[in-house]
């Protein structure tokens, strides 16, 4: 068996499936980025392409055969005396060789032309989106600013000024001459400076105004050509490579966008998805947790008898608590909050009695130690900025008592404890819930492990309100939520059985729904939770969103993130 195309042909295919490669890692040929592209562009583009393929079809002459042929054969008696062996796979070989019969193989001459048409419409989408247009667009009009610009003659209006919100209109008005009067619009009276303006004057021909600006340069250059700067720069060049490693390791950080906090939970309770689902999850989508907490609803329903229904509600209450953009303010990044499920009721105590192992069998360690690496580069990066600025301020280096006071400030601005934290949360089944605390030190720092223990919840009601009074309070030590700080009517007596009897009336049952929302079920009221009915329609988002709103208010003055 013997096949022959053509090169044009074969160079075009190949040519069309390298670019669409490209377009794809690029993420050029979606349809969303597509039909984002401005009219402008998308014709620039298509003209673009249409001339660019055109021109190739003219140039290399693809409406004539093609001078040189490639050969597939399945056996090497099929390859002839003067053709060139380019890839062979067992009993398969590809030749090339003169095409002087011209009866190869070709694909027809308006498909080439609108293969080459594809091919720069798609390296178009590649090297010119919305961005780079406009900027080719308005380049002459930069070229030209410099010349446009002059000094402001004396009670001129200052349009450089950074422009005030919905003041265009009036502004271009004004420079119209249709009103005299800018309004609130008026820029502010800037006090007089001492400065010469150094822009163009009105009446400044372009070769002085080019020569004034020369004569700057050239003072520049001999400012910053003086023997005190050059003593300068090199005391600053000295003090970066003594540093260089500590610089090196804070780009590559940034860069590789390692973890900002470290917060780890244990607990014994199940994950809330069966092993395979988690693995996969885990492996294959480790970014999972953003979207996942964003779309969260306010509340979710687990059967009772459910065994991962309390790890459900957990991992909702987290999500609700930290992450959820419902409130504003989120107060942490999921890929850097940690639940340990299934783990041993005593993990704060071989925590504390051994950090480093503990940590490391829980696989922790590593993003611990990062972040705590992190925050010891930020110290130096600091002292070596303060250096530096110290140097352009032409000041001595500090002295001992000042390089103590200076790394007490930043010492205290941060401490590791607000990005590093450790909790336990386990059930038990015992009658009383003491609340311990255990101490851990890595790296010369004390941390405190609060430990809580709850009990097992009877309803999903309960589970679920009960879950997030004790999450909020391990999260967030002494934070206390009462009628004071809740939106509820604090003069109200919601136990009392003339308000249940009066939600029980069958008349006007609408306007008796404005009790509900005066009540606030994280403050207790079981008579609520005891009711199906009222539990269908409580506004329970009125009021989770701001508990966790106050929630959040606390927990920020205690963690953050570097």
């Amino acid at each position: 068996m013997r096949v022959r195309f053509g090169t044009k042909s074969v160079s075009a295919v190949a040519l069309l499936y390298v670019t669409i490669l490209i377009g794809i890692q690029k993420d050029v040929l979606r349809y969303g980025y597509i039909s984002n592209l401005n009219s402008q562009v998308a014709y620039f583009l298509s003209a673009f392409a249409v001339l660019l393929g055109v021109g190739v079809y003219r140039f290399l002459r693809l409406h004539t055969p093609s001078a040189h042929e490639v050969i597939y054969a399945e056996n090497h008696h099929d390859i002839g005396h003067d053709e060139t062996l380019l890839l062979n796979y067992k009993s398969h070989f590809i030749t090339i060789g003169k095409n002087p019969s011209k009866e190869t193989k070709e694909i027809k001459p308006h498909v080439q032309r609108f293969i080459y048409m594809l091919i720069f419409f798609i390296v178009g989408l590649i090297s010119i989106p919305n961005r780079s247009f406009n900027f080719i667009k308005e380049f002459p009009k930069r070229m030209n600013l410099a010349g446009q610009r002059y000094c402001p003659e004396k009670g001129e209006v200052n349009f450089d000024e950074p422009e005030k919100a919905g003041c265009r209109l009036l502004m271009r008005a004004y420079e119209l001459g249709y009103t005299k009067d800018l309004g609130s619009c008026q820029p502010k009276e800037k006090e007089f400076e001492d400065k010469v303006c150094m822009l163009r004057r009105k009446d400044e021909p372009y070769l002085h105004y080019m020569w004034r600006l020369l004569a700057q340069f050239s003072d520049d250059v001999q400012t910053e050509a003086s023997a005190k700067t050059y003593e300068v720069a090199l005391d600053k060049f000295d003090a970066k490579t003594k540093n260089i490693e500590i610089l090196y390791e804070n780009l590559q950080q940034t860069i590789m966008g390692f973890p900002r906090a470290s917060h780890h939970i244990w607990t014994n309770l199940p994950h809330p998805e069966h092993w395979m689902f988690a693995k996969y999850h885990h492996i294959f989508s480790p970014d999972r947790c953003i979207e996942k907490y964003q779309k969260m609803p306010n509340s979710i329903y687990v059967d009772p008898d459910d065994p991962r229904g309390v790890s459900k509600v957990l991992d909702h209450a987290t999500g609700q608590l930290l992450f959820s953009s419902r409130v504003k303010d989120t107060v942490g990044f999921c890929k850097e909050f940690t639940i340990h499920w299934n783990s041993p009721a005593d993990s704060c105590e071989r925590l504390a009695k051994d950090p480093i192992r503990f940590l490391k069998e829980q696989s922790a360690l590593p993003q611990v130690e990062t972040v705590l690496r992190r925050y010891q580069i930020g110290r130096e990066l600091t002292k070596l900025n303060t250096l530096l600025k110290e140097m352009d301020d032409g000041r001595s280096q500090e002295k001992d008592s000042e390089n103590k006071e200076h790394d007490k400030e930043i010492r205290h601005k941060h401490m590791p404890t607000e990005f590093v934290s450790f909790h336990c949360f386990m059930e038990t089944a015992k009658d009383q819930y003491p609340t311990k605390t255990h101490v851990v030190t890595l790296n010369g720092t004390d941390f405190v492990a609060k430990e809580l223990r709850f009990p097992k919840y009877p309803g999903s009601a309960t589970m679920q309100l009960s879950l997030y009074r004790n999450l909020s309070n391990l999260l967030s030590d002494g934070f206390h939520y009462d009628k004071f700080l809740s939106k509820s009517g604090v003069t109200l007596d919601f136990d009392s059985t003339e308000r249940m009897a009066s939600l029980s009336e069958s008349d006007f049952r609408l306007t008796r729904l404005e009790l509900l929302k005066n009540t606030d079920i994280f403050l207790g009221h079981e008579w609520i939770r005891e009711r199906e009915d009222l539990l269908e329609v409580y506004p329970f988002y009125l009021h989770l969103k701001h508990f966790v709103e106050v929630f959040r208010k606390e927990y920020k003055k205690k963690r953050s993130r570097l």
